[in-house]
């Protein structure tokens, strides 16, 4: 009765946007007095009959919907829902129930009249989450990928297009997956004098239980503990050995799920003995030489010290294995360049060996590369050899990569002002124009992608870079070309020349300006450039390709 009525006053408040005005009937207007009728009189007796025509028909709809009952459909409560629709029982998940499966099968109770069901899914953990999902039958299952959370579900019959009244609200918790335990003490390659660690860990969120493993292998064959705790915690009731280093790792536990184990650390049990503490190489520095120097600090009372050197941290197969009463060495034998190197040492006092130091990487660069490189221009193949010493060109990778393709323009650097000078020369000699002579040299360099060479899509490199790397891409190119032509007493000015299109790759090519040239041309800050393609060879200066019609571009001054 209380819908009946409130839906009525909806329909009133549809015919009188501001309510029923007690002066009025039902769809009429108020009327002015005629000059035929007396004020109150015809129209009051108007109004009368119509408000006791409403009363009528009210009173009539009032017994209508007492005698017959609702009709299915026929009344709507608020937000299109149905009032004779049941309200609908969720019967799986359990309310607040840990579902450890991707897929989560929801299940209600059915009303046979549904044509389907309308499913609400919110998630209390992802803020604005929020899924709306129809079925056909009393259940559903959720086979989207869903993150690890706790969500929220409701669900309503649909009747002849009419919505039933929202299931009360349960939630669930989806625990799919549990992260590695985080190991925290003893730290990594500790060595305990006289003292039984505490083995201690992260606790991980949900887990249950933890899986804890010790053994005198990196690869755990012979476990010496393998136990489940409850606790993030253990006190090993083993007797350690004196000298001997082990490894541990940890694996949390919930009901059937397994985390995957955490990282190895080792610690060792000296009595007397302590390991040597690193000074360098460390940190995977850059040395060049045929000798290289390991440095550690030594160790009170030590008699001697042994010293591994090896490509991988495993030290399976180490390319030096000595001894020495020093707590520095040498290293001379052979080494393999461009390949980096783990060494690490241990000490010894009266036949009892310390556990190993931490591991230190060094690597052996090349000491000077020799490269060549050959082009074509005016029907004949040229070609050139030059000497870049590793000092020069390694702490090139050490510098932070920007976008500002200008700073990597080079003209003070004395490799390349020897290789322009000799290209300049030898292109008078040979009566060639030699900014052309250059472009060309330039364009005869490979050109390689970033992501081929050095993983990443973009990837800007130093024109010693490019000379050693034997390739780059254009922007790369045409710092090179633009140092080499500031590298020389020429009246010649370069700029960058940046090309840009919506929805496709841009471009860079270089501008020099000149009174011989002629073809495609641009005017900055009052002088004129001519476009110069670096990229592949056959463009001579003023060149334009085509495809690069309709370009936005931009003027990049050096």
């Amino acid at each position: 009765m209380e819908r009946d009525v409130e839906n009525r006053e909806k329909r009133y408040a549809d015919i009188y946007p501001s309510g029923p005005d007690p002066e009025r009937g039902p769809g009429r207007d108020r009327a002015a007095p005629s000059a035929q009728q007396p004020n109150g009189q015809a129209i009051g007796k108007s109004r009368g009959r119509s408000k006791a025509w409403l009363v009528v028909v009210g009173a009539l709809f009032i017994a209508a919907a007492l005698l017959v009952g609702p009709v299915l459909g026929l009344l709507n409560g608020p937000n299109g829902e149905s009032t004779s629709i049941p309200v609908l029982v969720h019967l799986g998940p359990d309310d607040r129930e840990e579902v450890n499966e991707a897929s989560v099968a929801l299940s209600w109770s059915s009303y046979g009249p549904a044509e389907s069901y309308s499913l609400l899914i919110t998630c209390l953990d992802q803020y604005g989450f929020r899924m709306n999902r129809s079925s056909p039958t009393s259940s559903y299952v959720l086979h989207e990928v869903l993150a690890d959370g706790t969500y929220r579900w409701t669900v309503r019959a649909v009747v002849n297009g009419n919505y039933g009244p929202a299931s009360e609200a349960t939630t669930f918790s989806l625990r799919t997956g549990l992260r590695a335990p985080e190991l925290s003490s003893p730290a990594d390659g500790s060595a305990l004098s006289n003292r039984v660690p505490i083995l201690e860990w992260e606790e991980v969120a949900h887990a249950d239980e933890y899986r804890l493993q010790v053994s005198v292998t990196p690869a755990f064959t012979d476990t010496i503990v393998d136990l489940v705790l409850g606790e993030a915690s253990y006190a090993p009731e083993f007797s350690l050995m004196e000298g001997t280093t082990y490894y541990w790792r940890v694996s949390a536990h919930h009901m059937s799920l397994l985390s995957t184990w955490s990282e190895t650390w080792t610690f060792s049990y000296n009595v007397f003995v302590l390991p040597p503490s690193l000074i360098g190489p460390t940190d995977s520095t850059t040395v060049l030489g045929s000798e290289v120097l390991l440095d550690w600090e030594g160790v009170s009372g030590a008699d001697s010290y042994q010293v591994q050197v090896s490509p991988s941290d495993l030290f399976e197969n180490p390319t030096l294995d000595t001894t020495t009463t020093e707590s520095v060495y040498t290293l001379s034998q052979p080494l393999v360049e461009n390949t980096t190197y783990s060494w690490r040492v241990r000490t010894s006092d009266d036949g009892r060996w310390s556990p190993w130091s931490g591991t230190g990487r060094f690597f052996l660069g090349v000491e000077a590369f020799n490269v060549g490189y050959e082009w074509l221009y005016g029907g004949q193949v040229w070609s050139m050899t030059a000497t870049i010493n590793g000092t020069d060109y390694y702490p090139l990778h050490e510098q932070d990569r920007s976008f500002n393709y200008s700073s990597y323009v080079d003209d003070d650097d004395a490799v390349l002002a020897t290789i322009a000078e000799d290209l300049r020369s030898t292109a008078l000699l040979n009566g060639h124009d030699p900014v052309q002579f250059i472009l060309s040299f330039v364009q005869g360099i490979p050109y390689t992608s970033d992501e081929t060479t050095a993983g990443q899509m973009e990837y800007p490199r130093y024109p010693l870079e490019t000379l050693v790397d034997g390739g780059g891409d254009c922007e790369d190119k045409v710092a090179l070309f633009a140092s080499l032509i500031r590298s020389l007493p020429m009246e010649n000015d370069v700029i960058m020349l940046k090309y840009t299109s919506p929805g496709v790759s841009g471009h860079m090519a270089a501008g020099i300006s000149g009174d011989v040239y002629e073809g495609r041309s641009y005017t900055y800050e009052g002088s004129v450039y001519y476009y110069c393609e670096t990229t592949a060879l056959g463009w001579g200066i003023g060149q334009f390709p085509q495809e690069l019609e309709g370009y936005v571009v931009q003027a990049l001054p050096i």
